[in-house]
């Protein structure tokens, strides 16, 4: 457990692949495709963006809420964050998007998301939480999307014929685990955590089970 719970894209992006790929083809379901699943090319899907391009423009509260969550304390220590970003962001800039960041909604230029990402503990968006498999054009057809987006494409894909895995599906629906949040529209800090102890949970049950 302590080993997949270490384990991060930056350095591990095989072992999460390999890991989800378990997921699926050690399923519990009686039938399961796995001549669909051998013909596809899978990629790793982070659930909440991985790079600050894909943020929108505009963010909602709970996106916001997210971002402050991941953020934690480091808006704070506002000088820190100046010394790592150089020149370019002046200490008006910085408190511009402080700012932005306590209401509601706000909007962002590109550079204020790209402050915001080097920021953020991207060890979360990272982290086997915050990852699910999807074949490569439905990876790539999500583009932009928050949570949100991606469910509602995810769907979309499926009525089209992707053969999008189980545990992907139920993931973006929220039916792994009762410690996830309800809210459909939206992918939080606790979600990520809900969702990596319900795949090492997994994980142990299978090991048991096959490899044992």
């Amino acid at each position: 457990p302590e080993e997949i719970e270490r384990l991060d894209y930056t350095d591990s992006e095989d072992k999460i692949h390999r890991a989800l790929q378990a997921l699926s083809i050690f399923s519990e379901e009686k039938r399961f495709d796995f001549h669909s699943f051998s013909k596809e090319r899978w990629s790793l899907e982070h659930i909440y963006p991985q790079n600050y391009e894909n943020l929108p423009d505009t963010l909602e509260s709970k996106d916001i809420q997210l971002i402050n969550t991941l953020l934690g304390k480091k808006l704070e220590d506002i000088e820190k964050l100046k010394e790592r970003l150089g020149k370019q962001f002046t200490m008006t800039r910085l408190n511009c998007v402080k700012k932005k960041l306590a209401k509601q909604t706000c909007r962002l230029e590109l550079d204020e998301k790209q402050f915001i990402y080097m920021a953020m503990k991207t060890d979360k968006l990272n982290s086997l939480g915050n990852m699910a498999l999807l074949t490569s054009s439905d990876n790539s057809s999500n583009s932009n999307g928050m949570f949100d987006k991606k469910r509602n494409n995810i769907v979309k894909r499926i009525s089209l014929g992707s053969f999008v895995p189980k545990h992907t599906y139920d993931v973006f629906s929220k039916l792994l685990s009762d410690q996830m949040t309800p809210d459909l529209t939206t992918w939080t800090e606790k979600d990520m955590t809900a969702h990596q102890d319900w795949i090492i949970k997994k994980l142990i049950e299978i090991k048991t089970k096959y490899l044992s």
